[in-house]
């Protein structure tokens, strides 16, 4: 199965890449392993996870080009 990917700010310097298709596993849960393994910088961000322009506070199933983007954290004023 494959996603689209996008990731903004620090998150994109870490991947070197803004937008990108990937295989992914079947739950958001192993996504972020897949992506912590292959960018292990992730690790050590707290950032936010949008599946089709939702913001997911818990594991989900993922479906085939779902979009996903990356979020690294953000303030308001």
């Amino acid at each position: 199965m494959k996603v689209k990917i996008l990731a903004f700010g620090q998150i994109a310097e870490i991947t070197k890449n803004h937008t990108w298709i990937m295989d992914a596993p079947k739950t958001s849960a192993d996504l972020v392993n897949q992506l912590e393994t292959d960018f292990p910088e992730l690790k050590e961000l707290s950032y936010a996870i949008s599946i089709n322009k939702r913001i997911i506070h818990e594991p989900c199933l993922l479906q085939e080009m779902s979009e996903i983007a990356l979020l690294p954290p953000f303030s308001g004023g």
